[in-house]
C-alpha cells in the first residue's frame, strides 16, 4: 500500500529545507501541493481480509492479527487489514 502523508506536512518539511523554500518560490510548490487530489487509502473489512477466520456456527469471525485475536463482525475494519488473495 502506498504510504499516506498530509499536505500540511509536507509543506511544513520542504519549507523547512533551505533549499526547499528556493524551490517553492520558483516553482510554486505550494500551489502544486495544494491541487493534488486527496489520498483515497483502500478499506478492507474484516470479512474480505486475511488475518479473519470465521467461526462455525456464528456470525463473526475470528481476528488472529489484532492483538491476541478477537471476534470481529463481517463489515468491521481495521489498520492492520489485508485484502485475501485466495479468492
Amino acid at each position: 500500500m502506498d504510504d499516506l502523508i498530509s499536505r500540511q506536512r509536507l509543506l511544513e518539511y520542504i519549507h523547512g529545507e533551505p533549499v526547499g523554500r528556493l524551490l517553492c518560490d520558483k516553482y510554486n510548490l505550494d500551489g502544486l501541493i495544494e491541487q493534488l487530489p486527496p489520498a483515497q487509502p483502500e478499506i478492507v473489512q474484516c470479512k474480505d481480509c486475511k488475518y479473519a477466520e470465521y467461526i462455525d456456527d456464528v456470525q463473526a469471525l475470528w481476528c488472529t492479527e489484532c492483538g491476541q485475536g478477537r471476534t470481529v463482525a463481517p463489515n468491521d475494519f481495521c489498520s492492520y487489514a489485508e485484502r485475501r488473495t485466495d479468492e
